[in-house]
């Protein structure tokens, strides 16, 4: 979680956690998915579940992240 503030000369963000887009590796981001949709698939209790959908969300960002940066990098 966090907070983001967008002005006309700056952008803030205030985050629990950051990670540089160039430092995401797509096949781990892709495997960390297919693991929690399994999690997911074969929860066992609530709490399996809650970090299962805490590790897709991250991982499903991940990979948005990756696609839409190749995405401009294809356009520029």
């Amino acid at each position: 979680g966090g907070f983001l503030e967008v002005q006309s000369d700056a952008v803030t963000v205030l985050a629990d956690t950051a990670i540089r887009a160039d430092d995401i590796d797509e096949a781990a981001a892709e495997s960390q998915r297919r693991l929690a949709e399994d999690a997911l698939s074969k929860q066992q209790s609530e709490i399996d579940y809650g970090l299962a959908s805490a590790q897709l969300a991250e991982a499903t960002a991940q990979l948005s992240t990756v696609r839409q940066l190749k995405t401009r990098a294809l356009r520029g």
